[in-house]
């Protein structure tokens, strides 16, 4: 059975990489449960997402400061996937402590396991408008994150919050949205009237 969790999750990632565009990243060797390997994943997906974000340019160092949620996944599993560029800039790994709104310095942040009340906190503050906020987390969106990623029949199913990506500094190009679903803040209001 592990076996073919294995098989699934590397041709899930070739996916990633044939549909999203370019070549397939490659997952370092993960040791553990499917959730691991979901994980690792998510920071592929993540990756190839920001290929398709473009920062305000006086943010362009040359660096992309990729903050992953502390204790998410060892260094050595993703590394590979770190070593990737996005538009002509490395990335530079960085845990952040959860528990911890500070966010300085981090363009792209992956949240998995923080507190719906203190992530609403984290995600409204102003200094953070310059951030690829992506998480695995159910009601992320719904706290004014912008891109979920849910696993969904052995698929990773990528949702783009467009009021949270208009009241950013970041464009998103229109190829990520066409790969995405699409959610705006308001619509599961919209959706318990109807």
């Amino acid at each position: 059975m592990k076996t073919n969790q294995h098989i699934a999750c590397l041709l899930l990632t070739l996916c990633c990489g044939v549909i999203l565009g370019g070549s397939p990243l490659q997952a370092g060797h993960v040791e553990g449960t499917t959730d691991d390997f979901q994980r690792v994943l998510n920071i592929a997906v993540t990756v190839k997402i920001a290929k398709y974000v473009e920062w305000p340019t006086h943010l362009s160092d040359g660096v992309l400061h990729f903050c992953i949620e502390k204790d998410y996944l060892p260094y050595s599993s993703i590394s590979p996937i770190l070593r990737t560029k996005v538009q002509n800039r490395r990335l530079k790994y960085r845990e952040f402590d959860p528990h911890d709104s500070e966010l300085k310095g981090c363009d792209i942040t992956f949240f998995h396991h923080i507190a719906d009340s203190q992530l609403g906190n984290i995600i409204q503050q102003p200094e953070h408008s310059n951030i690829l906020m992506v998480s695995d987390q159910k009601q992320f969106l719904q706290q004014g994150g912008m891109i979920s990623l849910q696993q969904q029949d052995q698929r990773v199913e990528i949702t783009i919050n467009r009021t949270a990506v208009e009241r950013s500094q970041l464009y998103f190009s229109a190829l990520l949205y066409q790969l995405a679903q699409v959610f705006e803040e308001g619509d599961e209001e919209r959706e318990g009237r109807r």
